[in-house]
């Protein structure tokens, strides 16, 4: 590997921790409103987290997902974050 490709793969696996921390810590924060029985709060942060899914890191989000089934209220809702985190679940994993 050059110097350079090492370089960018140096960069790219820092870029990946940071966006995986980031997310974590929202995660997190969102299990700590579930263990408060803060309910609405932890929706709230599933679905912002859930709204940047583009960049999220496939694991947190498949939790995120079945988190946010644990709260929610609606059927429709639950349908819906069980069906989308059982999609991403048996879909299979692309390397790049």
């Amino acid at each position: 590997m050059s110097t350079v490709s090492a370089r960018l793969h140096q960069m790219n696996k820092k870029a990946d921790d940071l966006l995986w921390s980031a997310f974590a810590v929202g995660y997190d924060q969102a299990w700590a409103y579930y263990d408060d029985d803060k309910l609405v709060e932890c929706i709230a942060e599933c679905r912002d987290l859930l709204y940047h899914a583009a960049r999220m890191p496939r694991y947190i989000r498949i939790a995120t997902l079945m988190l946010l089934c644990l709260v929610v209220r609606d059927k429709t809702d639950f349908d819906e974050a069980r069906a989308e985190a059982r999609k991403l679940i048996t879909q299979p994993l692309v390397v790049t």
